[in-house]
């Protein structure tokens, strides 16, 4: 039994110049304010932290492929097959996986086509549900 779907791989939302002017003075502020207390290292961090998030929000999603099947959860061309994941829940129309792997703890996909009740179906057979809140960091990540 399985299940495919297409999606974008993320929510869009446009970024305004405002936006980056904001983003580029807080940044030059804290870092400056960093140098002045001797915090090279961290004035540099904030800079290239101020210059992923201009990358990232200027970036398209690109609608992607997913599927949930016998032996795994497959996002685009990469396969995360269930001894490496943890447990699933989903709420407001997106499926959390919690990963085993340290660095990347949590896949959150978009349900909003999909069959919710049959997702959750096929993921019952091999994982646990287990209701938890999402990962702060996504929800900043959304904020941004």
């Amino acid at each position: 039994m399985s299940i495919k779907w297409q999606d974008w791989e993320f929510e869009y939302k446009h970024k305004s110049p405002d936006w980056f002017w904001a983003l580029w003075i807080i940044a030059i502020g804290v870092s400056v304010f960093s140098v002045i207390k001797e915090g090279y290292l961290f004035a540099i961090l904030i800079l290239i932290m101020a210059f992923t998030a201009s990358l990232q929000g200027v970036r398209k999603p690109k609608f992607i492929d997913f599927e949930i099947d016998e032996t795994g959860v497959i996002i685009d061309k990469a396969k995360y097959p269930y001894k490496n994941l943890e447990s699933f829940w989903i709420k407001d129309s997106q499926l959390v996986i919690e990963t085993k792997n340290h660095l990347m703890s949590h896949l959150i996909i978009s349900l909003k086509e999909t069959d919710e009740q049959e997702v959750e179906k096929i993921l019952s057979e091999h994982l646990p549900k287990e209701e938890k809140e999402e990962p702060i960091f996504n929800k900043m990540a959304k904020y941004l």
